[in-house]
């Protein structure tokens, strides 16, 4: 496994139990103090940060079984309906490739799990179901197979690989501790790797017209779904505190007006962009993220 020894090594000397664990130089939403108490601010950002581990963790053990199914499918001839063209010499680079990102995966599987376990976090935390040895949960991913197609499983996979990759560049640009910025570092790393692999798969594979619309339903669930740091755990702690609509939507339009917030979403914008140009060529950056920011574009 990869350098996993250096990472969890430094993952060793680091404290994670505190209310900032990524010790971040600003709050994630600074204009939470001007409707709740610094107490239940504190307690909302800890969640965040907790959820947002185990939402890691969970997408890590998840994409080893499929992208392993994947690699298993392409080497078998499942898939030459896309890449039935490509010469020997690509596909063994394209497998080769595959292998890489699987052991990464698993690498970054264990490094999530060192951080959770020095957090000590417990609620919704369940890494004997998502597990490799868990029956229930590969099944769970085996069967995704039977209802989707190949080109409808990568908007998950490519928003997921997006998300991650802007939510760790951020993390190393404001953390102030320069250990943890090695351990940020080495997952941006990682998922840049990733983020180039699945951008040459998709660039060799043929899309038929109908596969293309079912590719855009999909990319645009998912895409919007995390075009927000923690966005929709944001909107249910909104929906918990007794303040009018006007209010809430004027604190969830501030909130992402941040510079930590805008430059997640230059991040994520950009990378999703270029996968969904693949498919859409026609679409420049600037239309796609009116389509992804409708109501933010201009913040």
């Amino acid at each position: 496994m990869p350098n996993i020894d250096r990472v969890l090594s430094l993952i060793d000397q680091c404290d994670f139990s505190a209310e900032n664990p990524f010790e971040l130089r600003e709050s994630l939403f600074p204009v939470l103090k001007d409707i709740a108490s610094p107490t239940i601010v504190k307690l909302f950002e800890k969640t965040c940060y907790n959820g947002w581990l185990i939402f890691g963790f969970e997408a890590e053990n998840a994409v080893i079984i499929r992208y392993d199914n994947i690699l298993s499918k392409f080497s078998n001839g499942s898939l030459d309906t896309y890449f039935g063209h490509l010469s020997q010499a690509e596909r063994y680079q394209i497998q080769e490739k595959f292998k890489e990102v699987i052991d990464d995966e698993i690498k970054h599987s264990e490094m999530f799990k060192t951080i959770i376990s020095k957090m000590k976090v417990t609620k919704d935390y369940k890494p004997e179901f998502y597990s490799p040895d868990c029956i229930e949960f590969v099944e769970s991913e085996n069967n995704i197979w039977h209802t989707n197609s190949f080109i409808e499983l990568l908007p998950n996979i490519v928003t997921g690989e997006s998300y991650l990759y802007a939510a760790f560049v951020l993390f190393s640009k404001y953390c102030k501790n320069p250990i943890k910025q090695q351990i940020f570092k080495e997952f941006i790393r990682d998922e840049s790797r990733h983020v180039a692999h699945f951008m040459n798969i998709m660039k060799k594979a043929k899309i038929d017209s109908i596969e293309q619309k079912k590719y855009d339903t999909k990319f645009f669930q998912y895409a919007k779904d995390r075009s927000q740091f923690e966005g929709a755990k944001f909107e249910i702690f909104l929906e918990s505190l007794s303040i009018s609509s006007e209010t809430k939507d004027d604190i969830m339009q501030k909130a992402y007006t941040t510079e930590f917030h805008q430059t997640f979403r230059k991040l994520y914008a950009k990378k999703t962009w270029q996968f969904y140009n693949i498919v859409f060529p026609d679409v420049d950056q600037e239309t796609y993220e009116k389509m992804l920011y409708p109501n933010l574009i201009n913040s």
